[in-house]
Order: structure tokens, then C-alpha cells, then sequence
């Protein structure tokens, strides 16, 4: 996700307290991270590439899940 905090337009006490949940619900953000590339590993666990705010590549791996957000999308009212 590219914000240090998703989603930018909520309150900043609502996208904290969202983030902690996230996290106690075991789901780990990575904030300002783009995902380069996704491979299957030899024992069916994912592999994640990202690429870091300074621009730097790294690599998780033994994931069970990927999750990817694209953004929001304001319509009007």
C-alpha cells in the first residue's frame, strides 16, 4: 500500500485504530511498499516481492495469502 495509513481520506484516530486491528487480526501491512511480483514456492506457500519507499526491493516469503488494494474510489454524491 502506498500511504503510511489506508484508507488517506478516513480520520487519522479511524485509519490507527483500523491498522490495529488489522494487525491483531494477523494480517500485516506493509505501508508504502508496491508490490513488484507473487510466485508459488516448492511448498505451496507464496512469495512476495516489494519494492520499499527508498526505493529498495525486498522479498517475503511463506505466506499463505497475498492481499493487494488498488485505491478508493470517490464518487459523488
Amino acid at each position: 500500500m502506498h500511504a503510511p495509513l489506508t484508507p488517506p481520506r478516513w480520520s487519522p484516530q479511524v485509519r490507527k485504530f483500523a491498522a490495529e486491528q488489522y494487525a491483531a487480526a494477523g494480517l500485516h501491512l506493509h505501508a508504502g511498499c508496491n508490490p513488484v511480483s507473487v510466485s508459488k514456492q516448492p511448498n505451496g506457500k507464496l512469495s512476495l516481492v516489494v519494492k520499499g519507499p527508498d526505493g529498495a526491493t525486498s522479498t517475503l516469503t511463506d505466506l499463505d495469502q497475498v492481499m493487494m488494494a488498488t485505491g478508493e474510489m470517490i464518487l459523488p454524491l
